[in-house]
């Protein structure tokens, strides 16, 4: 289904992805009662699972199954330790693929909450799945605004003033204006 479609064919089932290292895939096996749809699963071992189709990740694969999915789905341990150091990034690769996301981590995800699901328990992620197939102008529009949002908050030159910043901490270079003046 292009996320860009407005019509969502009646009983159609999202296709779903997880993408990440295989020791967090637990988090996600929890969410398998609620989906009625299997789940490409993109990590670094196979994962044997009734409602999965495993895929090993190599370079480049995430980026090409991400296009053949609807929803990516983002479970979190809640509690885990781990949680407090992960950034946002695979929901912001999600975004920037057009895809909307549902994840269970306010604390992880919170400054993307205008843009993707963020459910409270399993009950919610249903409803977001839901709310995926009931309002799919809203779903675009949510997807759009949150690569705007992307854009100017992770985008390639805050990427970079950001690096640059950390050189001049570490004093590899005295100043931005010694690096933009070569």
């Amino acid at each position: 289904m292009d996320p860009k479609t407005s019509i969502i064919p009646e009983g159609y089932n999202p296709k779903f992805i997880w993408y990440g290292h295989a020791s967090n895939y637990s988090s996600l096996e929890k969410w398998f009662p609620i989906l009625k749809s299997r789940v490409t699963v993109v990590t670094n071992a196979q994962v044997n699972h009734p409602n999965v189709d495993s895929v090993i990740w190599k370079p480049m694969v995430t980026e090409k199954r991400i296009m053949d999915a609807d929803i990516v789905l983002i479970p979190t341990e809640v509690g885990d330790t781990k949680a407090s150091v992960k950034s946002p990034n695979r929901a912001v690769d999600a975004i920037n693929a057009g895809r909307f996301v549902i994840t269970d981590n306010r604390d992880i995800y919170g400054d993307l909450e205008d843009y993707i699901w963020i459910a409270d328990d399993l009950e919610d992620v249903a409803k977001g799945v839901e709310f995926w197939k009931n309002n799919p102008e809203k779903v675009v529009d949510m997807i759009s605004k949150g690569q705007e949002f992307i854009h100017g908050e992770y985008g390639n030159e805050v990427i970079i003033d950001t690096w640059l910043h950390v050189f001049e901490l570490l004093g590899v270079i005295n100043s931005f204006e010694e690096v933009e003046n070569d």
